[in-house]
């Protein structure tokens, strides 16, 4: 009864690490925001695909926008897994948006052969910007009025 009760708490405290590993985050209508941050490996890079492809059918959304401004670095295998979450996205009819690429980290992207048709931005921010006025916002600045 005991090892029971203990297998199954360990069971939701699994559950609960992994789904805050790849906190996938409505942020508009039709826009999801995937944050990612610290290290990713294999393993976590295919749950991060897995959960994102969950969301983006359960939420019909038509954006997403990965942030790695969080990943302390970005190896060949890590580049090439993300590169394959945006293909498939893409077959789900979602278009991706990269942000928060650093430096080192577009250095080692290039210098690997990745290509460059896949949308970035500066950040989070400009990435959002991006999705409004793809899907049809004008956004402007406010004119307070005295």
């Amino acid at each position: 009864m005991l090892e029971r009760k203990l297998k199954d708490t360990i069971e939701k405290l699994k559950a609960a690490q992994e789904e805050l590993m790849t906190p996938v985050v409505q942020i508009w209508d039709k826009i999801l925001a995937l944050p990612v941050i610290g290290v990713v490996d294999s393993y976590r890079a295919q749950k991060i695909t897995e959960t994102l492809l969950d969301r983006i059918v359960k939420t019909k959304s038509e954006f997403v926008i990965i942030d790695i401004s969080g990943v302390a670095s970005v190896d060949t295998e890590v580049a090439n897994h993300i590169i394959k979450t945006v293909k498939a996205a893409s077959l789900l009819g979602c278009t991706c948006i990269i942000t928060g690429i650093r430096p080192e980290i577009a250095q080692t992207m290039t210098h690997i052969g990745i290509k460059l048709d896949i949308i970035t931005r500066r950040d989070l921010y400009n990435g959002l910007m991006f999705c409004l006025e793809s899907m049809g916002y004008v956004i402007k600045e406010r004119q307070d009025q005295v």
